[in-house]
């Protein structure tokens, strides 16, 4: 699983020793298609990488009928790396656009390998840091977020 984690861009320059550990500490998990892993307005402190498959990065608010699609991600990419961060409510909610098989990681560990390798780790943190922002300017006409 490291060799999976060494292909994601946030990881590539983690000495393997780290990811090894980190791939070690993560959980595989499969969805179906519409399953929800992150739920908008909710606290999780989960990031996921993408196995196989795709999901949805998508936010609601109750004056719109539909959810607005803000990214779709595929094989070797993340969702969910916000809730690393900070504590907060999640910004979006993050939905299996098809069947997809995913490598849950708990932001605990993650920490721990930003903080045994910071250097390396700058990509994920500069990811971290603009995913929400990216979703703010794909969506300025949405309201703020709104709980489930």
């Amino acid at each position: 699983m490291q060799e999976i984690l060494f292909r994601v861009a946030p990881f590539r320059s983690v000495p393997l020793v780290g990811l090894r550990r980190l791939a070690d500490s993560g959980v595989t998990r499969s969805f179906l298609a519409g399953d929800v892993l992150i739920q908008q307005g909710t606290v999780t402190r989960s990031m996921y990488v993408v196995l196989s498959g795709s999901v949805r990065i998508e936010r609601t608010h109750p004056d719109m009928t539909d959810a607005v699609v803000m990214a779709l991600c595929g094989p070797g990419e993340t969702a969910g790396e916000q809730g690393l961060l900070d504590d907060g409510p999640r910004l979006y909610s993050v939905v299996a656009a098809e069947a997809a098989m995913v490598l849950e990681l708990d932001g605990r560990n993650v920490i721990d390998l930003m903080q045994q390798y910071p250097h390396q780790c700058v990509e994920l943190l500069r990811l971290c840091s603009s995913r929400p922002r990216n979703i703010e300017a794909l969506s300025p006409g949405i309201p703020g977020p709104v709980g489930p």
